[in-house]
Parts: structure tokens; sequence; C-alpha cells
């Protein structure tokens, strides 16, 4: 069973009894996900058209809550697709989404409002096949490398820089 945490920032975390590590920053939960995924993240997409983000650990939820609630308060909308190896089951709390709008990403279904539209996968990312390019903005929350090997493949990246239209070229 997963171990429930508050973090420095009162949001929560949860340790994962499978890989022994946190899904969060214990320092700030919900501070990690708003500085890496929307503040550098989706602050930075320009335009004011819709935005298309695809995450690789769809986890608590708590990233695609922030994104949710970040079209609320932006007036973009966003269409958000995520996949997930192992889900669990715990409720988040998330600044500017109701308990019910937070309840919702956890049914487990696929579901569109006018400013976000939210389908999430269950499967290993390395196992999924896309055909086209459909995202502008690729949300990484997997586990480390120490963790999750798999999930730090070239083979994974070149993939997702597919999905973005981006030629990918290894550092190395």
């Amino acid at each position: 069973m997963n171990e429930q945490l508050v973090t420095g920032d009162g949001s929560m975390t949860l340790k994962s009894a499978r890989f022994g590590v946190t899904y969060h920053s214990v320092h700030g939960a919900r501070t990690e996900s708003e500085h890496v995924f929307i503040a550098h993240g989706l602050d930075a997409i320009p335009g004011d058209g819709p935005v298309r983000v695809f995450e690789v650990g769809f986890g608590t939820g708590l990233n695609a809550g922030l994104a949710w609630a970040w079209a609320k308060r932006t007036g973009r909308r966003v269409e958000y697709r995520g996949v997930e190896a192992f889900p669990v089951e715990v409720a988040i709390e998330v600044p500017g989404l109701t308990p019910e709008e937070a309840a919702r990403l956890k049914a487990g279904t696929d579901w569109e409002v006018p400013e976000f539209a939210f389908s999430v996968a269950v499967g290993k990312v390395e196992d999924m096949r896309w055909s086209e390019r459909t995202v502008d903005a690729v949300f990484y929350d997997a586990f480390a490398p120490s963790a999750q090997p798999e999930l730090w493949r070239q083979e994974v990246f070149e993939r997702l820089a597919d999905m973005a239209g981006v030629h990918f070229k290894p550092w190395l």
C-alpha cells in the first residue's frame, strides 16, 4: 500500500510501495508541480489557442488538476492525455478546482468540458504507439532513473519528441 505524506507546502504526495520513492517532492508537491509543469511548461507556450499536453506518469493527478485550473484561470483550453502504468486511488486537492472537479480526474473515463478535455490510458509509455504529432507539451513525470530505468532510454524520448514534431538529437 502506498503511504500518504504531507509535504512542506501542506499538499499531499504518496510514497510508492512498489518503487520506494515519493511521487512528488517532500518539500512541496504542489509547489514543485506548479514550478515545473505550469510556470515553465504551460505558461511558456505562446499563443492563445488550445494546448495539447501528454503526461507520462499520471500518478496522483496533481499535474492534470493544475493544468485544468490553469485552463480555467487563463481561458486557454487544455487537451490533456496521459498514461499511467500503475494507477493509484487517492483524493487530491487542487487550488482552482472544486472537490468534485478534483475527484473527476480519478474517474478513469474520457470526458470533456469547454476548457479541458481529459483522457488517461492505463499502460506503459514504452509500449504505446503513436501515429501523429499531437502534443505541444510533455509532462514527463516518471520516477527517477534509479527507480524506473526503462523510462529513461533514448527510444522513449525519441517517441515523445516525435509526438511533438521535434527532431530528437541525443546529447552524447
